[in-house]
């Protein structure tokens, strides 16, 4: 990211927590529970695979928007000291991890899974950003 990362605001990130609830509540009237944690990201992931085939571009862009602020929150939920931020003003939407580790950016995953399938999975995404805020950044990482 070139541009400067930005906390958001306290309303915004509610905001943001709302989209992931609403989400929530769509899947669970389909029998679909997504919890904020790893069982959460797992069934959103199979979610993903299963209907993004069945997806127009525009509908691949409004689920990467709504299923990237319900990832987002797994990962502000689960990772301690993680918060939402911005790319400059109007940049996507990205989870500030603690300390200096950088940030994560949960729509643009969505997005490569609902286009690309599996191999871009959102579930070893969110394993990836615990394994790096447990090594302390990405350096901390064995090859």
């Amino acid at each position: 990211m070139s541009q400067r990362l930005n906390q958001v605001s306290a309303q915004l990130a509610g905001d943001l927590a709302t989209t992931a609830d609403n989400l929530r509540r769509a899947l669970l009237r389909v029998d679909i529970e997504l919890t904020y944690d790893r069982a959460g990201v797992a069934a959103l992931d199979d979610y993903l695979q299963r209907n993004a085939p069945h997806w127009s571009e525009d509908e691949v862009d409004q689920v990467a928007l709504v299923a990237g602020c319900f990832l987002g929150e797994c990962l502000i939920r689960t990772i301690p000291g993680a918060r939402w931020g911005r790319e400059g003003e109007d940049g996507p939407y990205a989870v500030l991890l603690p300390g200096e580790i950088g940030a994560a950016l949960p729509g643009n995953k969505v997005h490569k899974q609902a286009s690309a399938g599996r191999g871009d999975s959102v579930l070893s995404f969110f394993d990836v950003m615990h394994a790096v805020v447990a090594a302390g950044g990405v350096e901390g990482l064995s090859a």
